[in-house]
């Protein structure tokens, strides 16, 4: 899978995301298991953002923790209480990427700039944004955050529109856990979806640098992701 240290991070977190949907799913806590769907979206969306341009997108995504900690360091030091040495190496690593970031923007302020000048549906914007539904846009995920993720947003933030998810069969409001095959079948799919769109995008970067012993692996993510989908949602009920 790809190996640099900072990104491989995002594998075993997909993995224990997709076990945690399970668990939450099974015990009937569907609105629960919304946002760690939302999760899995948004770190599919990174990764394929940042496989456009792997390298030079991979570096700002893992330095900008070093951004973070440098302004953190700063508005909190007397609660850090960090040793010299250490506060040293923090500011000797912000004078070298500070010109990379915005104070209070992602990671990928700059380049999803510099990439909505050249897509159709922003160069006429003169007052662009760099934000997750833009790069949802270049990444070719419009529809998936126009369809799902507002309303699993929506979730997370408590809103009314997922009432539904807390009535029973009479239509009464009910604490009772909600095993409903469709919510069920229809909220692992996407997770399993997005889960692999992850694993595709690291072994066909992996292939890409002469690795083509990731092909068969490709393959059977392919089968078996296909199958679990299939087989969930002609059994929504």
């Amino acid at each position: 899978m790809i190996c640099q240290k900072d990104l491989r991070f995002y594998y075993p977190k997909a993995s224990l995301d997709l076990f945690a949907v399970y668990s939450t799913i099974s015990s009937g806590c569907i609105n629960q298991s919304l946002a760690i769907v939302r999760s899995l979206f948004e770190s599919s969306v990174y990764l394929t953002y940042i496989n456009r341009d792997f390298d030079k997108l991979l570096y700002l995504y893992q330095n900008h923790k070093d951004f973070l900690a440098y302004h953190k360091w700063n508005q909190d030091k007397e609660l850090l209480n960090f040793t010299k040495a250490h506060e040293a190496a923090i500011a000797k690593k912000y004078e070298s990427i500070k010109n990379n970031y915005k104070k209070r923007g992602p990671w990928y302020e700059y380049p999803l700039l510099e990439d909505m000048k050249n897509h159709d549906s922003y160069k006429d914007i003169k007052k662009k944004r760099a934000t997750f539904k833009a790069m949802c846009v270049i990444t070719g995920n419009e529809e998936l955050y126009n369809r799902l993720y507002v309303t699993m947003s929506e979730s997370v933030h408590g809103s009314s529109l997922t009432g539904s998810l807390f009535k029973n069969e009479k239509d009464h409001i009910s604490m009772a856990p909600n095993f409903s095959p469709f919510y069920i079948n229809t909220t692992a799919a996407f997770a399993i979806a997005f889960l692999h769109n992850m694993v595709t995008v690291g072994l066909k970067n992996q292939i890409d640098k002469g690795h083509t012993e990731y092909s068969s692996y490709l393959s059977y993510s392919e089968k078996y992701s296909n199958l679990l989908i299939d087989k969930g949602t002609k059994n929504k009920g």
